[in-house]
């Protein structure tokens, strides 16, 4: 059989199918290292956490005990509480209320710099996207010092309302909006409140 004909075969697809496959399970298998790294880790006491071996030597399972809040632990001589279900219930919070603001925020400004006619709408656009070339990490210490001014340092707020007014969603909003036309985005006037048909009409 000449090559070129080998190359055509099926025993030749099968071969290559078999390499392909094998070397993807193993790119796989080092994918899965650091989880299984995570897990054995969760089993080691603090003495052997940072040990270079897989399976601990002694197995502590009161580690998730210790996550969850359930049991102190010690640290460095320090007694410490940990509430993972809080962390995970702060985190959740926070990011629920920063999508919705930014949804609502965003979609009313886009509306505002795509359908509405005012004097400096452009020269405001501008300026608006012009705050996303200053560095988030610039903005850290004064955002913490009006939130110190404010009373709102350790509250909910005090993490939600820096992260309500984005400049990159109202971009996206506005190149949404300019999309569709007007008639589709303009409802019936049967529709819309009495109190809201100066806003949308």
């Amino acid at each position: 059989m000449s090559t070129a004909n080998f190359t055509k075969s099926a025993e030749f697809r099968a071969m290559t199918g078999a390499m392909k496959f094998f070397f993807i399970t193993i790119l796989a298998g080092l994918m899965f290292i650091p989880f299984i790294w995570m897990v054995c880790t969760a089993f080691k006491p603090e003495a052997e956490a940072q040990l270079p071996h897989f399976v601990p030597h002694l197995f502590k399972p009161d580690n998730f005990l210790i996550a969850l809040g359930l049991r102190p632990a010690t640290l460095g001589g320090d007694m410490i509480s940990v509430n993972l279900l809080k962390c995970i219930f702060n985190s959740v919070f926070v990011a629920a209320w920063v999508t919705t603001l930014q949804a609502i925020t965003s979609s009313l400004a886009a509306f505002a710099f795509s359908r509405i006619e005012w004097k400096g709408r452009d020269k405001v656009f501008l300026l608006y996207l012009a705050t996303m070339m200053i560095p988030g990490l610039v903005l850290t210490i004064p955002n913490y010092q009006i939130m110190v001014s404010l009373g709102l340092v350790n509250t909910y707020a005090g993490l939600i309302i820096p992260g309500a007014f984005p400049p990159l969603a109202p971009l996206c909003c506005v190149s949404s909006c300019l999309v569709f036309p007007r008639a589709m985005m303009k409802p019936p006037r049967s529709m819309v409140p009495a109190g809201c048909r100066s806003i949308w009409m």
